[in-house]
């Protein structure tokens, strides 16, 4: 989709990029510049609501910022094609024995890959990117009022089916059962940990409303048992860096061998490197094709305690 303005040289990027939006790093632009983006993400919720059939947008600037979610803009030759809005929500599911549960939820709240570009991997790549943000599998999130393109979606590149547990969800939002048993009983613990005195987990205080998602983003991950959890790949600073987004598509044995020598590059940089702290946040935007994360928080509204 394009604009009657550069989204290059509005995002500060050379070609293809990834672009992290939250409403702490909308912050960082001038308000021309937030008018523009409030601009992209209209037309790319609206869009992405006639694609879903959905009798409203679910995607704006004003959305976002009022309820603290993060977008993933995917950007490709002064173009955006790509979509994905994530965050934390506080929900009721139910399992498949009828049992309710009480749990904060990764949740895929929005998703829309441009018509013209569909069917290149573009779908699977802002998933990978939410996965890297979040911290978890796919697997284990909630999925807001999927579309049968969303279900299909899933089966194939994530082999779930979360149909008929998503009639069993009044929340309309669709889980898996064997998501909602652990994260689940990950919130359980916490909360009983909470009443014990063993962790504190402060809703209200002297930091922005950011700081209070992340810490309850880091929280929830600590909880989380190992076989949830997603340990970020280096194919997307890869990927950004040392090729374009064409060539990633089309898997060329060039561009095979371009990311497979700097993939070993950067396995040896790892090595001798410090490993990187969960609180600590995630890589700041560069100047190129870089893996643009203008701001790592995701979350739903006010909340009290945990939730």
């Amino acid at each position: 989709m394009q604009f009657d303005f550069s989204i290059s040289q509005l995002f500060k990027v050379k070609s293809s990029a990834i672009i992290i939006l939250s409403p702490q790093s909308i912050k960082r632009y001038s308000p021309q510049e937030q008018q523009k983006i409030a601009k992209i993400l209209l037309q790319m919720g609206l869009a992405s609501q006639k694609a879903q059939g959905l009798p409203l947008p679910i995607t704006s600037l004003e959305y976002i910022v009022k309820h603290n979610h993060t977008v993933i803009l995917l950007v490709d030759n002064d173009k955006a094609v790509g979509i994905h809005k994530i965050g934390l929500k506080h929900l009721f599911q139910y399992d498949n024995s009828g049992k309710a549960h009480e749990l904060t939820a990764f949740c895929c709240l929005d998703f829309y890959v441009h018509e013209s570009c569909q069917r290149n991997g573009l779908g699977t790549l802002l998933f990978k990117v939410a996965e890297y943000i979040f911290g978890v599998k796919a697997d284990f999130w909630a999925f807001d009022k999927p579309s049968p393109k969303l279900f299909a979606f899933l089966k194939k590149n994530y082999h779930i089916d979360v149909r008929i547990d998503y009639e069993l969800q009044v929340s309309k939002y669709a889980m898996s059962t064997k998501a909602v048993n652990i994260v689940g009983s990950s919130c359980a613990q916490i909360l009983k940990d909470q009443k014990l005195g063993r962790v504190k987990f402060d809703a209200v205080g002297n930091f922005e409303e950011s700081q209070v998602y992340t810490n309850q983003l880091n929280l929830l991950r600590q909880y989380l048992p190992n076989e949830v959890k997603c340990q970020s790949d280096a194919f997307t600073v890869l990927e950004m860096k040392e090729m374009s987004l064409n060539a990633y598509l089309q898997q060329d044995s060039t561009a095979q061998q371009k990311v497979t020598k700097r993939a070993e590059q950067v396995e040896e940089e790892i090595q001798v490197k410090k490993p990187v702290s969960q609180h600590q946040q995630l890589p700041t935007a560069g100047k190129s094709r870089d893996f643009q994360t203008r701001g790592n928080s995701c979350g739903g509204g006010q909340s009290n305690g945990f939730w």
